[in-house]
């Protein structure tokens, strides 16, 4: 409450704190806030350009969430195919790729973790 300027502590041997007037106290968390909202202001502003300039890519897929072991796999492979430099990918546990015996992958399959 010190911090947010809620009150004021009193010295000596005790710690004691005395509440702050409210109209002190708030002045300054709505000046707190308010900096905070002109932040986000500037921010929205500054990428808005951004976003605008990417607009043209809306129809392209950039992320993709998948769930079930076909479709993960089916996406991999069609994107290590299309791929001209790399394929970037999120995975967790249980991973789909035995890299213990390539010889059961594909060729990109093969190739994917000697890029490492």
């Amino acid at each position: 409450m010190k911090k947010k300027g809620l009150c004021r502590e009193i010295e000596g041997s005790v710690r004691q704190y005395v509440a702050v007037d409210p109209e002190i106290a708030f002045d300054f968390l709505r000046n707190e806030l308010q900096t905070k909202i002109t932040s986000l202001e500037k921010l929205s502003n500054d990428l808005k350009s951004y976003y605008k300039a990417n607009k043209n890519y809306s129809t392209r897929e950039t992320i993709k969430i998948l769930h079930s072991k076909a479709s993960i796999t089916q996406t991999l492979e069609e994107l290590e195919l299309k791929a001209e430099k790399e394929v970037l990918a999120f995975c967790k546990p249980p991973y789909l790729m035995n890299v213990d015996n390539l010889d059961t992958l594909n060729i990109p399959q093969r190739e994917s973790p000697k890029k490492v």
